[in-house]
């Protein structure tokens, strides 16, 4: 009887310890990654109208523009339409001090991103893509 109860015992508990592992929840990567998209879109807001001279009213912001993250936030790419209503893609990443720099997109051509926000805009299209650095 005591090996009957001490079996029924570590079966509850068992099933309480499968229960709570099962329930732990991935944190949500539009959480996670909210700041690196914000911070990836202004960057490409104060350096793109120098680049591009780009028109009043295409500012980026998260409605207008597709955001795939790569390497756990360390390089975002980004997807919109620019002033002349073309598809173009432009990429950052995140330098040392959590600051973002352009990086050349074609470098993610056939590479999966580990999140993307708005992946309907610009999907199945033709891009530019745009590179500014050096």
């Amino acid at each position: 009887m005591v090996g009957k109860y001490k079996l029924f015992v570590f079966a509850v508990a068992l099933t309480l310890f499968i229960i709570q592992g099962c329930s732990k929840k991935e944190p949500d990567l539009h959480e996670k990654y909210d700041n690196e998209i914000d911070e990836v879109i202004q960057e490409a807001n104060r350096v793109l109208p120098t680049q591009k001279k780009r028109q009043e009213g295409s500012i980026l912001n998260r409605k207008n523009t597709r955001a795939d993250i790569y390497n756990d936030g360390q390089f975002v790419r980004l997807t919109y339409k620019n002033q002349d209503g073309k598809w173009e893609q432009s990429a950052y990443k995140r330098l040392e001090d959590g600051s973002y720099k352009l990086e050349d997109p074609r470098r993610f051509a056939g590479k999966n991103p580990l999140y993307t926000e708005n992946s309907h805009i610009g999907e199945g299209k033709k891009h530019s893509h745009e590179y500014y650095g050096s």
